[in-house]
């Protein structure tokens, strides 16, 4: 029975792969242009390897050029002009090309969803901007109303206050933000974790079985009960 790779292996492969797609190149940026605004693979594609990234975009670009109907006309119509003139099929084909013309054209219009927090990504955060945006969605949903004074600041001082001895002081005494000692074992050896996908997590205990630990505020999988100590760290190894 084939011995089944370490927590450490994988991680030294998925940090391969993130390497190798960071690294980018031709075919690779122009499979992830069209996957990134793909409606069934741009949330998709940040979980995929460098070699099915570039396998499936360059099959879409195949699909989404009208590549079949521009043939065919360009054949038709050289080898018979009239014929192509007054035959009805001909402006179908015609009328077939325009419409698979205007799909691509509403698929490349489509903002595109940026390759962060997937398994291969090489950005494993999401972006600083948008992170922020929602940090001040939360503070500003956190504010009595007609209040304009940011309370964040002053939460975070009062909730990252440290005792003597220089322990974090414990704010939030909910056993969801404490992990098992099999759990914490499971991540013993991982130096880094992994993306959270946007999953929500009853408990550290389940955060860390999955290998994520270490979730940040703004991060869509971060929770209050999970952050022990109020600084803005949920699950934290």
């Amino acid at each position: 029975m084939p011995e089944q790779p370490t927590n450490t292996q994988r991680q030294q492969r998925e940090d391969a792969e993130r390497a190798k797609i960071a690294k980018g190149g031709f075919f690779h940026q122009a499979a992830v242009w069209l996957l990134s605004r793909f409606p069934f693979t741009k949330h998709r594609y940040q979980n995929w390897t460098y070699g099915r990234r570039v396998l499936v975009g360059w099959l879409l670009w195949l699909v989404c050029l009208p590549i079949i109907p521009a043939v065919a006309i360009a054949v038709w119509y050289f080898n018979d002009p009239e014929g192509f003139k007054n035959s009805p099929w001909a402006k179908g084909l015609i009328g077939l090309f325009v419409l698979w013309l205007g799909a691509f054209g509403f698929i490349a219009t489509n903002q595109a969803q940026p390759d962060t927090g997937g398994r291969y990504s090489p950005v494993q955060q999401r972006p600083a901007s948008e992170a922020q945006r929602q940090a001040e969605t939360e503070k500003k949903q956190a504010k009595p109303n007609g209040s304009d004074k940011d309370q964040s600041h002053t939460s975070t001082k009062q909730s990252t206050k440290t005792k003597a001895d220089g322990e974090t002081k414990v704010v939030n005494d909910d056993p969801a933000a404490v992990p098992s000692d099999e759990a914490k074992r499971k991540v013993k050896d991982q130096t880094k974790s992994k993306p959270t996908n946007g999953r929500s997590f009853a408990n550290c205990t389940e955060a860390f079985e999955a290998g994520v630990f270490n979730i940040q505020k703004g991060d869509s999988s971060y929770q209050t009960k999970l952050d022990r100590d109020g600084d803005g760290i949920a699950c934290e190894k």
